[in-house]
C-alpha cells in the first residue's frame, strides 16, 4: 500500500526547479544549461543592476518584496514609520532642523578639550570614527578585555591628498555640506588641511617606539590631555580602573591626533578645524541613518 503526501509548498518548489531547467539537451552533455538554462533563457538583468544571480539576487528580490508587504500591510505601526522614513517632501522640507539637536549643539559649543572629549565620546557611540577609532573586544585566552584605538575617518584615500584636483573637489563638496546643513561658518578648507596632515601619519613609524598592548593607566599617561581622557571613558561607560589592555594601531596617528587635541587651548584655529572636522564627519558618517 502506498501513500501520496500532498504538501503544496513542495509542489511549488518543484515547479520552480524546473523552471529554470532546459530539458531539451541532455545534462551530461552541459550540465549548467540543463539546470539553469531556462533561467537565463527568461531573466533580463536590470536596468539598476550590471549583474543578476538567482543565488543571490533573486532571493534578495524576494526577501525585499515580503518586507514590503510586511510593511504595506501586515503591521500598522512600522508601516507608518516605515512611509514617515520615505517622505522626502516632509524631509526636505525640514531642512537642516534635525541636526539641531543635542550632540550637534555640543559642538558648536566646544570650549576645551574636556568639552571636546566629550562631543568625541558622544559621536563615537554612534559609530562614527572621528579623528580616532575606539573598539572593544574580548580576549578569551587572557580572561579580559581589549581596547583597540586606531586612526579616524578621513575622506579621500591617502594618495589623494596630495592631487589638488582631488582635493579642491573634496572642499568644494565639504562646503555644499555646510551651507545643505545652514552651518557657513565651518570651514570646508580647515577639514582637508587637517586631514591631509593626518594623513601623512598613515603607516608612518612609530615616533617613540613604544610597547604595546598598554594598560588603560599607560595609554593616558602617553597620550595625556589633562582630565580628557577621564570625560571621554565615562560617556563611554568605561572604569579607568579597568584591566582591559590597550593596543593602538597606526600609533604615530593616534599621537598626532592628541597632540592636537593638546594645542586647542592654545591655538583657536585649531578649535575651529576640529569642529568643523567634526561636524562634517558627524554628517557624513549618519546620513544614512
Amino acid at each position: 500500500m502506498t501513500s501520496t503526501i500532498v504538501n503544496p509548498e513542495l509542489d511549488r518548489i518543484a515547479e520552480e526547479v524546473l523552471a529554470v531547467m532546459d530539458r531539451s539537451g541532455e545534462a551530461c552533455d552541459d550540465f549548467y544549461q540543463f539546470a539553469c538554462g531556462g533561467w537565463l533563457e527568461n531573466t533580463t538583468v536590470p536596468e539598476t543592476a550590471t549583474a543578476w544571480a538567482r543565488s543571490i539576487d533573486e532571493i534578495e528580490k524576494r526577501n525585499l518584496e515580503s518586507l514590503q508587504q510586511i510593511l504595506d500591510a501586515q503591521w500598522p505601526l512600522i508601516s507608518t514609520l516605515y512611509k514617515d522614513c520615505q517622505n522626502t517632501t516632509a524631509i526636505n522640507a525640514l531642512g537642516a532642523k534635525p541636526l539641531n539637536n543635542t550632540l550637534f549643539q555640543k559642538l558648536l559649543s566646544i570650549q576645551d578639550r574636556d568639552n571636546l572629549m566629550q562631543a568625541l565620546g558622544l559621536i563615537h557611540l554612534l559609530s562614527v570614527d572621528a579623528l580616532f577609532s575606539f573598539r572593544v573586544a574580548p580576549e578569551p585566552a587572557l580572561n579580559k578585555m581589549i581596547v583597540f584605538v586606531g586612526p579616524g575617518d578621513l575622506g579621500l584615500q591617502v594618495q589623494d591628498y596630495n592631487n589638488k584636483t582631488i582635493t579642491d573637489a573634496y572642499q568644494a563638496h565639504i562646503d555644499k555640506i555646510f551651507n545643505l546643513i545652514e552651518r557657513p561658518s565651518f570651514n570646508a578648507a580647515a577639514v582637508v588641511m587637517l586631514e591631509t596632515e593626518l594623513a601623512k601619519k598613515l603607516d608612518a613609524a612609530d615616533p617613540d617606539n613604544t610597547p604595546y598592548p598598554e594598560t588603560i593607566e599607560q595609554f593616558k599617561n602617553y597620550h595625556a590631555i589633562g582630565d580628557g581622557w577621564k570625560v571621554y571613558f565615562s560617556v563611554l561607560g568605561i572604569s579607568e580602573s579597568s584591566t582591559a589592555s590597550v593596543t593602538v594601531l597606526q600609533p604615530a596617528f593616534v599621537k598626532a591626533v592628541t597632540d592636537l587635541i593638546k594645542m586647542i587651548s592654545e591655538k583657536p584655529d585649531t578649535m575651529q578645524s576640529i569642529t568643523s572636522y567634526l561636524a562634517y564627519h558627524l554628517v557624513a558618517g549618519t546620513a544614512e541613518v
